[in-house]
């Protein structure tokens, strides 16, 4: 039973999520709305130089010389 609890504890330890935030300034954003083939668009923020995908309501709100912080949901 032992051995067991240990073993799901590991692969636990190993597949858990952690939050890696990414923060930065933003220094531009972008869209594209070809890349679905429908009419639906992809909208990124630009963090440091970085490409982000982000929904649109952040890309909406974005401006350049802002600090901002993305949680990764990976």
């Amino acid at each position: 039973m032992k051995r067991i609890l240990i073993t799901i504890i590991a692969i636990l330890s190993l597949t858990g999520c952690s939050t890696e935030d990414v923060c930065g300034n933003i220094t531009g954003y972008d869209y594209n709305c070809n890349t679905t083939g429908v009419n639906d668009c992809v909208y990124y923020v630009y963090i440091d130089g970085q490409r982000e995908n982000v929904i649109y309501s952040t890309w909406n709100e974005a401006r350049v010389g802002d600090y901002i912080c993305l949680e990764s949901i990976w």
